[in-house]
């Protein structure tokens, strides 16, 4: 309804994408999946998954080819029209990093040639956290990658940083010559998983250039928070973000009204600043627990999953996963 047009499905938590990928889903699993890629199917909605080989490239290419392959046919019963190969979180410091990931994106596109293909390199910015924690990138490493693989498969990337606040024209200009395409921009908002910013909740609404950025991008996802409610409230105006006379303020408040019932809508209005800016950690401790307890009882009087969320994460519930390494 917002104007999205795929989803890609690949959550940190599900082991048998990520660490334990070369096992199978389990049958509830599969039957689960199955129903949610029919589900897409009605609303028009292009399905994806996405699969992080672990470290696979550290393999001699005839084991990886042969688990890739094993893999990549237990996926394709699912038929998704995106398939994620993902290559983030993951050691990067080795010899023909590019090349053998490059081998391993022809291979999935070879198997699944109805899919668009999607590659989230190692290193996926500019961004020197991502050297400082998975080891000094290659040299030439996105050269590399831009100038072997296919042209028509697509490569994520997150801007500047790991969670760009913006993404300036020269520096979009220099990644597509890098890339040798326009880069798929994955957005890190309002996504809240890291270590620092899992303390906080993003609630504003996307305000970038899309004109600017309809112009250097090949397309645009975003990732949400851990709160799948609350995350309804950004993702909405994203959409709207690349409609002309957007206005965010506008946006904001009508996907509040959408989402929430009135009292809620105007409580996370009233404390966007706290929620967002302040965070857990210097909002005070009286402050917390009287949005908590207020939360709480919009939740119950409402039946409201947002004001829940907005409860149990002022409660400490959601704690940081070390999943996520990027912070």
């Amino acid at each position: 309804e917002a104007g999205y047009d795929f989803y890609i499905y690949a959550p940190k938590k599900d082991p048998h994408l990520r660490r334990e990928w070369q096992k199978p889903w389990p049958a509830a699993t599969r039957r689960q999946m199955d129903s949610l890629r029919h589900r897409y199917a009605e609303t028009g909605v292009r399905f994806g998954l996405g699969l992080s080989p672990f470290e696979l490239y550290r393999e001699p290419w005839s084991v990886a080819r042969d688990a890739l392959r094993r893999k990549l046919e237990e996926l394709k019963p699912f038929e998704p029209e995106i398939l994620g190969l993902f290559f983030d979180d993951m050691r990067g410091d080795l010899p023909d990093l590019a090349q053998k990931q490059v081998d391993m994106a022809h291979l999935c596109a070879e198997y699944l040639s109805e899919a668009q293909i999607l590659l989230c390199p190692t290193y996926y910015s500019f961004d020197p956290i991502l050297d400082q924690v998975f080891g000094q990138r290659p040299d030439r490493y996105l050269e590399t990658l831009g100038q072997r693989l296919d042209t028509t498969l697509n490569m994520f990337w997150t801007g500047p940083e790991v969670c760009s606040t913006h993404y300036p024209e020269e520096h979009l200009q220099q990644v597509e010559t890098l890339l040798q395409r326009k880069p798929f921009l994955w957005d890190n908002y309002p996504v809240n998983d890291g270590k620092k910013i899992s303390r906080f909740l993003h609630l504003r609404p996307f305000q970038h250039d899309t004109a600017l950025l309809s112009r250097y991008l090949s397309g645009h996802g975003a990732n949400p928070m851990n709160q799948p409610g609350l995350s309804q409230i950004p993702l909405w105006t994203l959409p709207q973000n690349y409609r002309e006379g957007y206005n965010p303020e506008q946006s904001l408040q009508e996907s509040l009204e959408r989402f929430c019932h009135p009292r809620v809508a105007t409580a996370l209005a009233d404390d966007l600043e706290a929620l967002q800016d302040q965070g857990l950690d210097e909002m005070g401790t009286e402050h917390k627990q009287r949005l908590q307890k207020k939360y709480a009882q919009l939740a119950q009087d409402y039946h409201s999953v947002q004001a829940q969320e907005v409860a149990d994460f002022l409660d400490e519930q959601y704690a940081f996963d070390p999943a996520c390494l990027t912070d």
